[in-house]
C-alpha cells in the first residue's frame, strides 16, 4: 500500500485531547493506523496527526514502532511521521 502523505492533517485537536484522556494515545495512533488499513479513510490519518500534535514528547514513540512493525503498519506510521515531523537541518 503507498500511501500520499498530502493526504495527512492535522484538523481536531480537541477530539485528539479527548482521545488522549480516555485512553493511551499509542493504543489510539496504533488502532487509527490499522483502521486507515482496512477502511483507507482520510479521517484515520487527520486523526493520528492530531494525536501526535496533542500528545507530543509524551507519545511512547519506541512502543509505537515496535507494535507498526508487529503489526504490519510501518508503512503508514512512517508516513505519518514524514508528515508531521519539522524537517530535520544538519
Amino acid at each position: 500500500m503507498k500511501i500520499d502523505p498530502r493526504r495527512i492533517e492535522v484538523i481536531d485537536d480537541q477530539m485528539a485531547a479527548l482521545w488522549r484522556s480516555k485512553t493511551g494515545a499509542d493504543r489510539i495512533a496504533i488502532g487509527k493506523m490499522d483502521a486507515f488499513r482496512e477502511g483507507g479513510s482520510d479521517k484515520h490519518l487527520r486523526d493520528i496527526a492530531s494525536v501526535l500534535k496533542v500528545s507530543g514528547p509524551s507519545l511512547d514513540r519506541g512502543y509505537i514502532e515496535q507494535q507498526t512493525k508487529a503489526e504490519g503498519l510501518s508503512e503508514i506510521w512512517n508516513a505519518i511521521l514524514t508528515k508531521t515531523e519539522p524537517p530535520r537541518t544538519f
